[in-house]
């Protein structure tokens, strides 16, 4: 029995898992959305949301709010395991397929990465072939909840990458003359 009471069940679903072979070693199972944030979380406001697409691509994209909530939507159910040991299992997203908001762009060449901005100055980077899977996507629903309930606006959602809260743009570039600064 838990010291802290009842467990919703979670060791029993973390057993399962594993026996499945759905659960990594060393992970353990949450049940909970556990916080994804470092430093103090930005607050939304749809007004001022303002989403652009930059750098090597021959059209640059800015989206409103609205606009980006009005474009196609498409859905996955996956596992996320997080590097930092927790895993939860069937997540479902909703949001907009990188790869359909990319072809409204079209990619110059010699387009090979992508920087990914985020409020409050976080930024990570994927090479491009990566970044175009069919299965990532920016996310703006989770569990069929808006993702500002959990992190404020879009996040880019994938099993490998993680969760990126607060994208804010885009900056795609290339190795050796892009616009996008490339750290790997």
């Amino acid at each position: 029995m838990p010291i802290f009471g009842d467990d919703g069940g979670r060791r029993a679903k973390e057993k399962e898992a594993r026996a499945e072979g759905r659960l990594p070693p060393g992970q353990s199972l949450t049940i909970k959305w556990p916080v994804l944030h470092y430093g103090s979380v930005p607050q939304f406001d749809a007004a001022k949301w303002d989403f652009k697409i930059s750098g090597l691509v021959e059209t640059p994209l800015r989206l409103t709010w609205e606009e980006f909530r009005a474009l196609p939507q498409s859905r996955e159910v996956a596992d996320f395991h997080c590097v930092t040991t927790w895993s939860r299992l069937d997540n479902a997203w909703e949001g907009v397929a990188v790869r359909d908001l990319m072809a409204m762009v079209k990619l110059a060449p010699p387009a090979s990465h992508v920087v990914i901005h985020c409020d409050g100055g976080y930024t990570t980077n994927l090479p491009l072939e990566a970044f175009l899977d069919d299965e990532l996507r920016l996310g703006d629903r989770a569990e069929l909840l808006d993702v500002q309930q959990f992190v404020s606006q879009p996040a880019v959602d994938r099993l490998d990458v993680g969760i990126l809260p607060w994208a804010a743009g885009l900056d795609v570039g290339g190795l050796g003359g892009g616009k996008a600064t490339v750290v790997a």
